[in-house]
């Protein structure tokens, strides 16, 4: 048994002063960069244009973007009415569909 803790206290020994220097070694205040501040989008809604009552149903509002050319599509399908309506805007120009 004795010749086991030693062995064993032999060769974790290595390793746990190997752990320090990486620990001591790593730590630089040199590496502190500035944080950088966070995407904020201007033009973005920051309420949902569905109803919550829609929740749970197919009923709502879909939008996505147009890719090739620059736009976006919007889908109203019985959110408040009794309609379906969609909207798409492409470089600019607003179609209703």
């Amino acid at each position: 048994m004795k010749t086991f803790q030693k062995f064993a206290s032999a060769m974790l020994l290595p390793v746990f002063f190997a752990g320090i220097s990486i620990f001591i070694f790593s730590c630089s205040k040199d590496d502190e960069k500035p944080i950088p501040v966070a995407y904020t989008c201007a033009t973005c809604n920051d309420t949902p244009d569905a109803l919550a009552e829609n929740d749970g149903s197919t009923k709502g509002v879909y939008k996505g973007i147009v890719v090739g050319s620059s736009g976006t599509i919007s889908i109203d399908i019985q959110n408040g009415s009794s309609t379906i309506t969609a909207t798409m805007v492409l470089d600019g120009q607003t179609t209703v569909l």
